[in-house]
């Protein structure tokens, strides 16, 4: 952004500082060693105070940012300072940057926290953790882990100790239910504790692939979206083939929200969601179970001015003899809340 400000402070829109009739250059002035000339005097006077009066307007729009985590509040706002006072862009461009640096760290990098909700994983859940850690982010993003254990009754906790144990210098945060509540409600704990800039859900079996968060990430550092989904139906990425009705009920449910919300995603029911953290806490969200993934996606398509891209990335599912645990009855959940949520508006 304060580059952007910048390229068009030099781009000429702004006026030059004296006026020229375009003749002959103005000849130079001896300094005047003695007394200030009393016009530019009464002119500097005039000039200080407006010029404040624009310095506060622009800081307050920059600020806006932090308010909203939406680039288009600022640009907006930014626009109409820019159309009616000029000289005020070089110092917006200072503090859009004053912001970027507010919205950091303390050690200047911002973060994707990854929320990971696990069930009886114990033969994944460190292989998956394993991967996760080794992805290194661009954009100078730093990793947060969120474990959120649903009351698995097999050896997963052990595990997650063990890998906590054995990397105590990763931001790992661990979570406990003491009841099964469903994946929905897991992810909820997750977000509820989150402290980064962005969200991402990662499963913890070995579905998806955590090296592939940067292809997530990329069109949020570029400015272009507030929410990106992983579609495991478009581009070149591996995929592998397992059940026919599975994915004639994908492609059902994905219609039936896309007719409810005027998006075209091509994959609703995807695990890898990344969000604005801003955004996504922003919303009540209740479904405890599958029906996350349709009440959620319901609920951010009414966000006014939301900006929501799609990119292709490998799925390696697996089998029910492997651990898949979505079944019929999640189908028809998922249904009920495309209903509820997208066609009746619930809240």
């Amino acid at each position: 952004l304060a580059k952007l400000l910048r390229a068009k402070s030099l781009a000429g829109k702004a006026p030059p500082p004296e006026e020229d009739d375009g003749d002959a250059p103005a000849p130079k002035k001896e300094p005047d060693r003695k007394q200030p000339d009393e016009p530019k005097a009464k002119e500097d006077a005039k000039t200080k105070p407006e010029q404040l009066y624009w310095e506060q307007q622009a800081t307050s729009s920059v600020e806006a940012v932090l308010a909203s985590g939406k680039d288009g509040t600022i640009f907006a706002a930014l626009e109409v300072l820019w159309e009616e006072h000029p000289e005020a862009y070089e110092r917006m461009a200072d503090l859009a940057e004053n912001c970027v640096q507010s919205k950091t760290h303390d050690d200047g990098m911002v973060s994707l926290l990854i929320a990971i909700p696990v069930f009886n994983e114990e033969r994944t859940v460190h292989f998956i953790l394993e991967k996760v850690v080794e992805v290194s982010l661009i954009g100078d993003y730093k990793k947060e882990i969120v474990l959120v254990n649903d009351a698995s009754k097999d050896n997963t906790e052990d595990k997650i100790q063990e890998f906590i144990n054995k990397y105590p210098n990763e931001t790992i945060s661990y979570y406990k239910h003491e009841i099964n509540q469903g994946k929905g409600a897991a992810i909820h704990t997750g977000i509820k504790n989150a402290k980064g800039d962005l969200i991402i859900v990662q499963d913890a079996d070995l579905e998806y692939d955590p090296n592939e968060f940067n292809i997530l990430l990329k069109p949020i550092i570029d400015g272009f979206a507030d929410v990106v989904y992983g579609s495991r139906f478009i581009g070149g990425k591996p995929h592998r083939i397992l059940f026919f009705f599975h994915s004639i009920g994908n492609k059902l449910l994905t219609f039936l929200s896309n007719a409810s919300t005027n998006l075209n995603l091509t994959d609703m029911e995807t695990c890898y969601k990344l969000f604005d953290a801003k955004i996504l806490k922003s919303l009540s969200l209740k479904e405890n179970r599958f029906g996350f993934e349709p009440e959620v996606t319901a609920k951010i398509s009414r966000i006014k001015g939301i900006r929501i891209y799609e990119v292709g990335i490998s799925y390696y599912g697996r089998t029910y003899e492997e651990g898949k645990k979505i079944n019929w009855k999640d189908g028809f959940r998922a249904l009920y809340c495309i209903l509820k949520y997208g066609f009746f508006k619930g809240a």
